[in-house]
């Protein structure tokens, strides 16, 4: 979907979300759903990086319409492969119905390590967890529509024959029409879960890390560039993708990095508070994560705990006091998470004193406080822009 077509689209979905209807349905063709921003356009492009850049935030522009259509139920109607930035625009969707044989390939990494974007970082965990979303765009292996329904990816699984497959969707879209009750209910849900996970965490803060990301891909380095052409042109690699190359992979699941994990990212500007205290604090915590995560004995694990766990009360003690003197309204909910924190630690140091101790407890506070620095911290951060400069 070029960036011409995604702005059209958008047009139209516009326009329907105008009339006196009470479902829209997302339905491609036989042969495609779609594979997100279209590389064939971009590789002829007169600048490739400007071109990638203009088609991911327009399908971005798509995506965020669908989610943000409250008044009305919305679904996706798959009826052949969606790869990429397409899989995740499907998921937009209030319910996804797919195609019996349809294959998924939710992820973005096998071109050029790119990051990927459609706010796949709120959809997915949203519908499948997040280790399932690390295990999906991490080992990038294909999904079918059986497990895709299986892992809570999709809603529902329907015939294989198309014109039955069309059939039983307009069925089911017809059911919310006919049934008052039930479609007022649905609404009712899904505003009050959208309003939630917004006070929680903007959907502007996801679409910005993800670009930020994105943005490095395009300007950044050249492995995007090469990738995306390869694919064009149809140009071998000469070897065997590394993700399902089981001869050259080491039995090392463990160390497999979680969506938001510290692994996932690294320090970078738009982190930055203005605050010359925080902002040291938060760099401080990339450096204290990475030795907590290698420690590799008891007593060297035991002096990180402490030192994390000091970093940790200085570093909250000094964010909340700023969050009071800003009046944040939602910094009751931030304090619980700094408190949950704290107590994750000192339970970690328990388990360790007790010899209970195992790497998963490791990556799993390393992971929430990865999430808390995506999500919280920078949610509090754009507050802080938008009210005091």
């Amino acid at each position: 979907m070029s960036t011409g077509q995604c702005r059209l689209l958008l047009l139209v979905y516009q326009q329907v979300t105008t009339l006196d209807v009470d479902v829209i349905v997302l339905m491609g063709g036989e042969g495609y759903w779609s594979n997100g921003i279209h590389l064939n356009h971009i590789e002829a492009a007169d600048d490739s990086a400007d071109e990638s850049w203009l088609n991911i935030n327009s399908m971005d522009d798509l995506v965020l319409q669908i989610i943000s259509t409250l008044d009305k139920v919305t679904i996706s109607a798959v009826a052949a492969g969606a790869v990429a930035g397409g899989a995740m625009l499907a998921l937009a969707a209030d319910k996804v119905f797919v195609r019996e044989g349809v294959i998924f390939n939710p992820h973005y990494k096998n071109m050029g390590q790119l990051y990927g974007s459609e706010y796949w970082t709120y959809q997915l965990p949203k519908r499948v967890g997040e280790e399932m979303a690390a295990t999906l765009t991490e080992h990038r292996l294909p999904v079918s529509a059986k497990k895709a329904w299986h892992i809570g990816l999709i809603d529902k699984v329907l015939d294989k024959n198309h014109t039955i497959f069309a059939a039983q969707v307009k069925h089911l879209a017809n059911t919310y029409v006919t049934d008052r009750a039930l479609l007022q209910k649905t609404l009712k849900e899904k505003a009050k879960t959208r309003c939630s996970h917004e006070a929680k965490k903007a959907l502007a803060s996801y679409r910005k890390f993800e670009l930020t990301q994105m943005h490095a891909n395009f300007y950044g380095n050249e492995q995007y560039h090469l990738a995306r052409k390869r694919f064009v042109y149809k140009t071998s690699c000469n070897k065997t993708p590394d993700n399902i190359a089981l001869h050259r992979q080491k039995d090392d699941s463990s160390s497999r990095p979680a969506s938001g994990s510290a692994s996932h990212f690294m320090w970078q500007q738009s982190y930055e508070m203005g605050d010359t205290v925080l902002d040291r604090q938060h760099k401080e915590f990339f450096d204290l994560a990475k030795k907590l995560v290698e420690s590799c004995t008891k007593e060297i694990l035991l002096h990180n705990i402490e030192h994390l766990y000091r970093h940790g009360e200085e570093h909250f003690s000094a964010e909340e006091s700023i969050m009071k003197r800003l009046q944040y309204p939602f910094s009751e909910g931030h304090e619980k998470e700094h408190n949950r924190m704290l107590k994750g630690l000192a339970e970690m140091d328990r388990k360790i004193n007790d010899d209970h101790w195992n790497q998963s407890d490791t990556q799993h506070f390393v992971d929430s406080w990865g999430q808390h620095i995506i999500h919280s911290d920078r949610s509090f951060n754009n507050y802080r822009k938008a009210h005091h400069g």
